[in-house]
């Protein structure tokens, strides 16, 4: 075969740019897609991140209650004389 390609059979300028303008088209698409996906995850993640807020002021504001119940109950919620760790010093004097 030979290298030289008859007239006939060479695409022509049109087909070229309509091939290209096709490529552009499928780019297009494409960075569209990314877009809207990247658009998708940033939405669920602040939706996430909403939701996260209201269910967690709740449990921190009732696990603060507890809290002050506890003391209320129990005192101050210092540690009381039996509890406090003796010191080695103090240790040495009562042995």
């Amino acid at each position: 075969m030979s290298s030289i390609v008859p007239i006939s059979e060479r695409p022509s300028r049109l087909f070229i740019e309509a091939f290209w303008t096709i490529l552009e088209g499928i780019a297009l698409l494409l960075k569209g897609t990314f877009i809207l996906c990247a658009a998708i995850i940033l939405n669920a993640g602040l939706l996430f991140a909403r939701v996260h807020n209201l269910l967690m002021i709740p449990a921190v504001c009732f696990i603060i209650a507890l809290a002050e119940i506890h003391k209320l109950l129990f005192g101050t919620g210092e540690l009381s004389v039996a509890t406090v760790p003796i010191s080695p010093a103090v240790r040495r004097k009562r042995t």
